[in-house]
């Protein structure tokens, strides 16, 4: 378990090299505990850093409501609001600086960001097993389900472009963004909504191989595509964290 932690906390400060990063991929893809842990470590990361913010906010209010209105200290409460926010600025920046290489680096973001498209698929009739197995597969997380599903020929004939998006999905789950690239590239007839969910785990699979360059030209391509949107705000998060 140590050995996993110490992989783990290397991956997430981007100190990985590339042999080392690819027997991390296949680590996360063939050990269903390890990838659960790595997610619960970059959660207790991000937790983590929005409870100190949090602390320290209280800090200051609590410096400026405990200091005494007498008239000798009147002239003091700016300084010392002045101080307890420069001093909370301090630690912020500190923490910031530790946590930079994780927040912006490839592996890290990709762990933030990466979850799920919502499963838009209705359940048949009853005599379609392998369509509802597919849909039962991607509800329940079993990735290795959807990927030998998604290779049904009546599957793939109801919904071709959203079971090639939920089969890249379960690549990606899998740590085989290669594959989930492979899919997602093809020329396909999509309309706006789709197009954005492609762009969007197009760019999480170029973060998850640690193509920087790749990522940015597609979420670029994404945040062009339809302004405004939820995923175009956090392609534009990303885009700030990986300058």
């Amino acid at each position: 378990m140590s050995g996993d932690l110490e992989l783990i906390e290397d991956f997430l400060q981007g100190r990985l090299s590339k042999e080392e990063m690819e027997i991390f991929e296949k680590k996360m893809s063939t050990d269903d505990a390890f990838a659960r842990l790595v997610q619960k470590e970059q959660q207790l990361i991000n937790a983590l850093s929005d409870e100190r913010s949090r602390n320290f906010v209280n800090t200051v209010e609590e410096i400026v409501q405990s200091t005494p209105l007498h008239s000798s200290n009147r002239r003091r409460i700016p300084r010392i609001i002045g101080f307890a926010i420069a001093a909370s600025l301090i630690l912020v920046s500190g923490i910031l600086f530790f946590l930079s290489p994780q927040t912006r680096s490839p592996e890290a973001t990709f762990q933030r960001y990466f979850t799920a498209y919502p499963m838009l698929l209705a359940q048949r009739d009853a005599s379609d097993n392998n369509y509802q197995d597919f849909i039962s597969a991607y509800q329940d997380e079993d990735w290795e389900g959807v990927v030998q599903l998604a290779g049904d020929a009546d599957i793939q004939a109801a919904y071709p472009n959203l079971i090639d998006l939920y089969q890249s999905i379960a690549h990606l789950h899998r740590g085989e963004a290669r594959k989930a690239i492979e899919l997602l590239q093809q020329e396909k007839d999509l309309n706006a909504d789709l197009r954005t969910a492609y762009l969007w785990y197009q760019s999480m699979a170029f973060l998850q191989l640690r193509d920087t360059k790749q990522a940015k030209e597609t979420l670029h391509q994404l945040v062009d595509l339809q302004p405004g949107g939820s995923w175009q705000r956090d392609a534009e998060r990303i885009l700030q964290e990986l300058k």
